[in-house]
């Protein structure tokens, strides 16, 4: 079995000690999750590492994969466009995704830079991505990446475009992990571009007991 493992990690850019400027301190124990994660991931050692953002180009009628040889970005809109990061693409595994999407009629959307001219979009990484991988990055570093946006799409859609997924990677025949960039429900607050809503606290406390549960 080449799918190693599946990591699931927030990626709010204050978590990075230079954007926090101490505020960070105040999620200790969510940055210590990312750490157990980090090391999890140099434990496996995956060669490639699928990586499921949802703030990358989401389309309403599909997923986005992004086709191209290499991927770059960096955190300026958080104000330090020198927290970087460059990483090359595994196309071997593009090519299986691409062709296990079609048999399968997926919704799907493969992103060069002729593509994305054309929808006026932007290939870099976001920061759904570059905020686990600055923690990964720490401790192992010799992976190629397979950048994947969520689409507005049924659940049921999503599913079985992860099932698309895993066998892409078997198919492959590199030892492989998931890394599905998420996040609880921004809604505890009325601090912020989110408002509080009384769903938030109830929504969080169902993902978390569900994650421990397995």
């Amino acid at each position: 079995m080449y799918l190693k493992g599946l990591g699931i990690a927030c990626h709010p850019p204050v978590l990075i000690p230079e954007i926090g400027e101490g505020r960070e301190n105040e999620a200790e124990k969510t940055i210590r999750g990312l750490r157990d994660l980090a090391l999890k991931v140099a434990e496996i050692k995956p060669e490639v590492i699928v990586c499921i953002t949802p703030h990358g180009n989401v389309f309403r009628d599909g997923v986005a994969v992004v086709y191209e040889n290499q991927m770059k970005g960096d955190l300026r809109n958080f104000g330090h466009p020198e927290i970087a990061m460059e990483k090359d693409c595994d196309m071997g595994l593009l090519d299986e995704l691409n062709m296990g999407f079609g048999k399968n009629n997926c919704h799907t959307i493969f992103l060069n830079h002729k593509i994305a001219k054309e929808y006026k979009i932007s290939l870099d990484l976001d920061h759904g991505v570059l905020v686990p991988l600055y923690f990964i990055e720490k401790y192992y570093r010799s992976y190629k990446i397979v950048h994947v946006t969520i689409g507005e799409l049924s659940l049921i859609e999503l599913y079985k475009m992860g099932q698309v997924i895993r066998e892409a990677i078997e198919a492959r025949g590199k030892e492989a992990m998931i890394l599905a960039s998420a996040d609880l429900s921004h809604c505890l607050k009325d601090e912020g571009p989110y408002a509080f809503n009384p769903m938030g606290p109830l929504f969080d406390e169902n993902i978390v007991n569900g994650i421990k549960a397995k």
